[in-house]
């Protein structure tokens, strides 16, 4: 596959787009983008977020991540952990040493990204895991067998609680589970539906009223496309704002979405309640709502569902009377 690979690489670096602007490097550039995120002075929050993220999502694999709970955390991390420790095991008996290379490779690139490594980044790590996972439960229970079989009263009753615990976890995994691909898959899907319903209906809005050259500030950007012809940019939310929990920062960046609308040649934007839930928390994102509401610089020309469509106010029609006052050119 190499040369392939390399052909391919070589290819889009000699026709890779050349720019200072961080929203194009977004789309373009993700080596330039992860220098724009990362500084040595957040490289510890880096390191720290992202290995907490990776152990807690492997074990989330396990433990479907369906609640914002400290404790239901814990008992991922602990299942990352156990993951991790019977990889170890396995390497010893010299087994699945190839896969456990390309883990400890996909782990530390993982964990050095700009972004925190979710389920999905790690579920090629998921064979792997769940083996270890075995292999650590066969070594788990193994030592509590032979606790249960010790002289000492103390060590047999241990032995028998810490079983307990472990199968009780398990227990719960496997509940839920069974929760995840029943009663929980089913509430989610109602709600993508009706997001979708709500997106439809503001995409058929735009294709109707909005001329075919208009582009549009949208969160969504390549559907928006597909669904509207109209061209459309999005405003990337930087993760470094997450990593250092700069909340001003975040706020910041979306009262200024006019201005980086009319650099980016957009008229309008779309907007809707779901765009940023699922990556910031809500206090942030109902202030950023309301930043966007109170934009002299926006106005609401249509609403549908959980979206908003704004018009992006030129700065001509802003300041009117900047024609007025303005020196006049050298020569008249």
């Amino acid at each position: 596959m190499i040369p392939f690979v390399a052909g391919w690489m070589l290819w889009a670096r000699l026709h890779q787009l050349h720019t200072g602007d961080a929203a194009l490097v977004y789309y373009t550039d993700y080596f330039r983008y992860e220098v724009y995120n990362f500084s040595l002075k957040t490289l510890h929050l880096f390191l720290w977020k992202n290995l907490d993220g990776l152990v807690s999502s492997l074990g989330y694999l396990i433990l479907p991540n369906v609640a914002t709970s400290l404790f239901m955390k814990i008992l991922a991390e602990l299942i990352g952990v156990a993951m991790i420790s019977g990889v170890v095991r396995m390497i010893r008996k010299r087994q699945a040493v190839h896969y456990a290379m390309y883990a400890a490779g996909a782990a530390f690139m993982l964990v050095i990204w700009h972004f925190p490594p979710n389920e999905r980044f790690v579920l090629p790590l998921a064979p792997l895991g769940f083996a270890g996972l075995v292999t650590e439960m066969e070594h788990f229970f193994g030592m509590a067998r032979a606790g249960m079989r010790h002289r000492d009263r103390s060590q047999r009753v241990a032995s028998v609680v810490m079983v307990s615990l472990a199968a009780l976890v398990l227990l719960g995994a496997f509940a839920l589970q069974g929760y995840v691909g029943g009663a929980f898959m089913n509430e989610t899907e109602q709600q993508q539906r009706k997001r979708n319903i709500d997106h439809r209906g503001a995409y058929a809005w735009i294709r109707a009223n909005l001329p075919h050259d208009a582009a549009v500030i949208a969160y969504n950007d390549p559907v928006m496309y597909l669904y509207t012809g109209r061209r459309s940019i999005s405003r990337p939310l930087p993760p470094y704002i997450w990593y250092t929990e700069d909340h001003a920062a975040a706020v910041s960046l979306y009262a200024e979405l006019a201005t980086y609308a009319r650099a980016h040649g957009a008229s309008y934007v779309y907007y809707t309640t779901a765009d940023l839930r699922r990556d910031m928390d809500d206090s942030n994102t109902r202030d950023i709502e309301t930043s966007i509401r109170s934009n002299p610089e926006l106005t609401v020309i249509h609403e549908s569902g959980i979206g908003t469509i704004y018009r992006v106010e030129a700065e001509d029609q802003l300041h009117p009377d900047t024609a007025l006052i303005a020196s006049p050119a050298a020569g008249h």
